[in-house]
C-alpha cells in the first residue's frame, strides 16, 4: 500500500510531541500492533520511521517486510515503504530490539510489546532510551542497563504504558499491545480522537461510536476537572488495595500475588494517618465485577489501589494505579520491577510513592519503626507466602499445610522473622478452634515460635497479635495480653485481627465493655466486611448489654453471608433471651439445616419444641451433645454452657473444668458469658475463676 504522509522519525527529529499527540498515536499504534498480533503476525521492525502520519493526523503502521507468522507460514501479503525494499529480510533496528532477540531468542508478540514501548519513549522524549557509540556499546546497554530518564513533564498515564513495555523479562512485561492502548486512553484529553476504527470495527452503528464519544467525554471531564482542583476534590483520608492481579500465565502463581497484596496493605497501613482497608474485606473483591465507585462506598474509602502482578523466576514486576473511588478518576500510576531478594524494597517503594501521591506524610516516629528494606531469600519468602495463602484458608488441613510451608522456609533462612510468625498463628488456630490440636500441646508451639518472631525483628505487629492471643486464652494474662494487643495495633493499624483479639480481651474483663465497643468499631472502619469482625461486634455489644444493637449487628452479618453459622446461633440466643421463642427456633433449625442435618433429625426437634417449648428442647439438644462428646475442649465449654442455660448446675461446672483442664480457649468467655449469671454465686464459679486467674465476681 502507498500511503501519503510524513514518517514519524521526522516529526521526531523536530521536537518531542505534545501530550495529545502522544497518545493520539501511541493508541492507533497499538491498536494496529494488537490487530497483527490478533492474527498471528509479529512486525519485528516497529520503530519510528515505519510509522507514517496521514495528512489527516492518522498514524498507520507500514513495512511488515520482515514479519513473522506465529506459527510459522508464508505471509499471504505484505506492506512496505519503498526504502525498506532493498532489504527485506533484515532481522530488526538495533536500537528497537527486545533484549531477549538480541540474546538469541526469536521474536514474539512481546518483543514487539518491547519495540511499541521504545516508540512510546522516543514520542516522549525524542530520543531513543538506550544508546552507544557502537553496536556493542547499544547491545550491553538495552540488555543491562536502566533506560534514561523521561523529561518530567510526561503524563504518569503514558509513563506507565512506557514502564510497562521496557520490561527486559518478557515473562513479566506486558502480554498484550491492546493493555498498552488502555493504558494510553486514560490521559486522553476531552475530545481526541485516539484511534482510526479498524477492519475489525467498522461494523459498529454510528450510535454505538456517538455513545462511546459521550462516555469518554464525560469521563475524561470528570478527570480534568478532578485534575484542575490540585487534589482531585476532598483530601485522600483512606483507601483501599484491591487484589493484584496474577498476570504470570499460571493459577499456581495466585498465591504470590495475594502475598503482594498483603505486603502493600502492610506497608501502607505503617503510613501516619492514613487508613487502609485491612485484607479480609478487600479479598471478597478478587474476581468480582463491581465498578471501582460501587466499591469504593461499599468500603468507604476516599482512594483505590489497583494493579497487576507478573512474576518470572526470580524477577517481579509489579503495576499499580491509584485511583478516585467516587470519580473513578486515575490519580497515579507506575510500574515497577525488582529481584525476588529485593521484593521488601519493592513494597516499600510502591507504598511510598502511593503516600506521595495521596499527599500524606510519613511521621518522623513512624518512619523510625518501618522495618528495613533488606534482601531476602527468595525461595524463603516464596515459601512464606505460600504458607500465608493457605493459613488465610484457616481449615485444620490448610493450617497444616501452611506450618509445613513456613518451616521449609525456615529451614533455608532461620532468621526470618515472618515465618515464626506464620508458626505461631498456624499452632494458635489449630490449638484454639480450627482444628483437633491439644492446647496444651499447640499453645506451647505457638509462644515459641512468636517470641522467637519478636526476637528477630521487635516490630512485627502479627507477632505481636500472636503472643497477646496466647496470653489471653492460654496464659490466663490478661495484662500482658493487652500489651501485646495494643504494640500490634500501633505497629499495624490495618491488621484486623489485632482488634478482634483486644476487644475480646475487653469485652471479657468485668467491666470494660464500652471499651470493647469501641475498639471493635475501630476493627470495622478497616474491614468492614470481614465475617469474624462483623461477628465479635455482635458479641462485644451483646456482652455490653446493647441486645439490641447486637441483633442488628448479627443481621447485618447474616446478609453478608447466611450461611455463617456462629452469627446465627448467636442471634437465636439473643432471640431467646428476650422471649422470641419462635423466632430463636427457627434460627437453630436453620443452621441445623445448613450444617447437614436431615428431615428426621429436624422433625424430633419440632416436636420437642412444640411439646415444651425452648426448654423441651435444650434438653433434648443437651443430651445429644453429651452422647456424641468425644473428649474435645471446645465441646465441653458448649456442653456445660448448655447445662447453665438450663439451669443443671453441678453438670455444668462438672463439663466447665473438663474445658478448664484442657485449657480450652473458650474459657476466656466465662466471666461474662450469660448463661452463667445464674451461677455467679456458686462456690464453684468463683473457684474456677481462681483457677484461670480472672478478677471475683
Amino acid at each position: 500500500e502507498y500511503v501519503e504522509g510524513e514518517p514519524l522519525s521526522a516529526k521526531l527529529a523536530r521536537r518531542p510531541l505534545d501530550e495529545q499527540a502522544i497518545v493520539r498515536y501511541g493508541v492507533q499504534i497499538a491498536d494496529a500492533v494488537a490487530h497483527a498480533h490478533e492474527h498471528r503476525v509479529i512486525h519485528c521492525d516497529l520503530k519510528s520511521h515505519n510509522v507514517m502520519v496521514t495528512p489527516d493526523g492518522r498514524a498507520k503502521v507500514l513495512d511488515f517486510g520482515v514479519a513473522r507468522r506465529l506459527p510459522p507460514e508464508e505471509l499471504d501479503a505484505l506492506t512496505q515503504t519503498v526504502e525498506s525494499l532493498p532489504a527485506p529480510t533484515t532481522g530488526g533496528t538495533l536500537s528497537y530490539m527486545a533484549p531477549e532477540v538480541l540474546a538469541g531468542s526469536p521474536p514474539d508478540t512481546r518483543s514487539d510489546i518491547w519495540s511499541l514501548g521504545v516508540l512510546l519513549y522516543e514520542m516522549a522524549s525524542g530520543r531513543v532510551p538506550f544508546t552507544g557509540k557502537t553496536g556493542f556499546a547499544l547491545t550491553a546497554a538495552i540488555l543491562g542497563q536502566h533506560p534514561a530518564p523521561l523529561p518530567d513533564g510526561v503524563p504518569h498515564p503514558i509513563r506507565r504504558a512506557i514502564a510497562a513495555c521496557l520490561v527486559k523479562d518478557p515473562a513479566t512485561r506486558c502480554q498484550r499491545a491492546g493493555e498498552i492502548r488502555t493504558m494510553l486512553e486514560t490521559a486522553a484529553p476531552v475530545g481526541d480522537a485516539v484511534a482510526e476504527p479498524s477492519r475489525r470495527g467498522r461494523r459498529r452503528t454510528a450510535i454505538v461510536a456517538l455513545l462511546v464519544a459521550l462516555a469518554i467525554a464525560a469521563v475524561s471531564a470528570i478527570y480534568f476537572r478532578d485534575r484542575l482542583r490540585g487534589s482531585a476534590g476532598r483530601p485522600i483520608e483512606s483507601l483501599a488495595v484491591l487484589p493484584l492481579e496474577n498476570l504470570s500465565g499460571d493459577k499456581e502463581q495466585e498465591y504470590f500475588a495475594d502475598g503482594m497484596t498483603d505486603a502493600l496493605i502492610t506497608e501502607l497501613a505503617q503510613i501516619q494517618p492514613l487508613k487502609v482497608i485491612s485484607r479480609t474485606s478487600i479479598m471478597r473483591y478478587k474476581g468480582a465485577r463491581q465498578s471501582l465507585p460501587e466499591i469504593g462506598r461499599a468500603l468507604q474509602v476516599d482512594a483505590i489501589v489497583e494493579g497487576s502482578v507478573r512474576r518470572s523466576g526470580e524477577r517481579v514486576a509489579i503495576s499499580v494505579q491509584l485511583i478516585r473511588a467516587s470519580t473513578d478518576a486515575h490519580i497515579w500510576a507506575e510500574t515497577y520491577e525488582e529481584d525476588l531478594r529485593d521484593v521488601l524494597a519493592l513494597h516499600r517503594n510502591v507504598a511510598r510513592s502511593i503516600a506521595d501521591h495521596v499527599r500524606t506524610q510519613i511521621s518522623r516516629d513512624n518512619r523510625a519503626v518501618l522495618p528495613r528494606a533488606g534482601p531476602v531469600n527468595p525461595k524463603a519468602y516464596e515459601l512464606y507466602v505460600r504458607g500465608r495463602f493457605f493459613w488465610n484458608r484457616r481449615t485444620s488441613d490448610t493450617l497444616q499445610t501452611a506450618i509445613q510451608y513456613f518451616s521449609q522456609a525456615l529451614e533455608l533462612d532461620p532468621t526470618y522473622a515472618p515465618a515464626y510468625s506464620g508458626l505461631a498463628d498456624s499452632h494458635f488456630y489449630l490449638g484454639y478452634a480450627f482444628g483437633r490440636v491439644p492446647p496444651r500441646e499447640a499453645m506451647p508451639k505457638a509462644r515459641q515460635a512468636a517470641d522467637t518472631a519478636l526476637k528477630l525483628d521487635p516490630n512485627l505487629a502479627e507477632a505481636y497479635t500472636s503472643a497477646g492471643s496466647i496470653a489471653m486464652i492460654y496464659d490466663w494474662d490478661r495484662p500482658a495480653a493487652e500489651r501485646s494487643f495494643k504494640k500490634a495495633i500501633e505497629l499495624n493499624r490495618s491488621y484486623a485481627t489485632a482488634y478482634l483479639g483486644y476487644a475480646a480481651l475487653l469485652a471479657t474483663w468485668g467491666g470494660r465493655g464500652e471499651e470493647a465497643v469501641g475498639i471493635i468499631r475501630r476493627g470495622l472502619d478497616i474491614d468492614p466486611l470481614s465475617l469474624p469482625v462483623n461477628h465479635m461486634a455482635g458479641l462485644v455489644l451483646s456482652l455490653a448489654g446493647r441486645t439490641d444493637e447486637a441483633i442488628a449487628q448479627f443481621r447485618r452479618t447474616l446478609e453478608m453471608e447466611p450461611r455463617y453459622s456462629i452469627s446465627r446461633s448467636a442471634l437465636a440466643q439473643l432471640y431467646e433471651d428476650k422471649g422470641m421463642h419462635e423466632a430463636a427456633f427457627a434460627e437453630i433449625q436453620r443452621v441445623k439445616e445448613q450444617g447437614g442435618a436431615g428431615p428426621d433429625l429436624l422433625k424430633l426437634d419440632r416436636e420437642a419444641y412444640e411439646r415444651g417449648g425452648m426448654q423441651a428442647y435444650r434438653e433434648l439438644d443437651l443430651k445429644r451433645a453429651i452422647e456424641s462428646w468425644d473428649g474435645w475442649h471446645s465441646a465441653a465449654w458448649s456442653i456445660g454452657a448448655r447445662a447453665a442455660r438450663l439451669g443443671h448446675v453441678d453438670m455444668a461446672f462438672d463439663w466447665l473444668d473438663r474445658a478448664v483442664e484442657a485449657r480450652s480457649g473458650f474459657i476466656l468467655w466465662l466471666p461474662t458469658a450469660p448463661e452463667y449469671e445464674k451461677l455467679r454465686s456458686h462456690p464453684r464459679y468463683q473457684a474456677v475463676l481462681r483457677r484461670i486467674a480472672a478478677p471475683p465476681q
